[in-house]
């Protein structure tokens, strides 16, 4: 009983991530996002890859957004059963542009 739990949870095709939905971004690509995210949902169990509802971590998937973006001021993330994950993201507004030494520094509140 244990076992089929288990093998359920992980590897049931029906709760595996099939689709990935993006939204509030305007000046950052939805694929480059879509790229860390599919990174973060391939788990391993065993010797075995899966993708999982259970096994995503919705708070390492917002972490790696804001490691790889810093012009995201925030993002949320949520899992949508059965099969999918959710990802809304705010983007930072520059308010102010500084240039110095030939470079652009963007400034937000």
């Amino acid at each position: 009983m244990a076992g089929e739990i288990f093998y359920a949870i992980c590897f049931l095709y029906p709760i595996q991530v099939k689709k990935i939905d993006i939204s509030g971004n305007e000046a950052i690509k939805t694929a480059s996002l879509e790229d860390v995210v599919k990174n973060k949902i391939n788990n391993k169990v065993l010797f075995f890859q899966t993708k999982s509802l259970f096994l995503v971590d919705t708070a390492k998937i917002q972490e790696s957004i804001l490691k790889t973006f810093p012009e995201i001021a925030s993002v949320a993330t949520r899992r949508i059963w059965p099969s999918a994950i959710s990802v809304n993201i705010q983007e930072r507004k520059p308010v102010a542009i500084l240039v110095t030494n030939g470079q652009n520094f963007f400034l937000d509140n």
